[in-house]
């Protein structure tokens, strides 16, 4: 991550990072808290911009959640879910 960060800025180059979930840390915190408890502290301690998702995720019951915005057993999004991602990051960057 330093590295990638080093090559942007000798290019000008912004580097972003986005945490965002997937299905399964919806449903269990631990690895959900753990991962982002993590990367949150090792991005600020590094001075990384970043855009944290989770939290729209995890409004409603967790299982609604998924079944709204994940494909049927699959870690990936589907279209909703992807849409309001879509949302979110045009507002940061805009």
């Amino acid at each position: 991550l330093l590295e990638l960060k080093k090559f942007l800025d000798n290019k000008n180059i912004e580097m972003i990072v986005i945490l965002y979930p997937w299905s399964f840390e919806i449903v269990d915190p631990i690895p959900r808290n753990n991962y982002v408890n993590f990367m949150e502290n090792s991005l600020n301690k590094n001075n990384i911009k970043y855009l944290n998702l989770y939290n729209l995720f995890l409004s409603e019951e967790p299982y609604l959640t998924v079944s709204k915005n994940f494909i049927f057993n699959d870690i990936h999004y589907n279209a909703k879910g992807s849409e309001l991602v879509a949302k979110e990051l045009i507002g940061f960057l805009d």
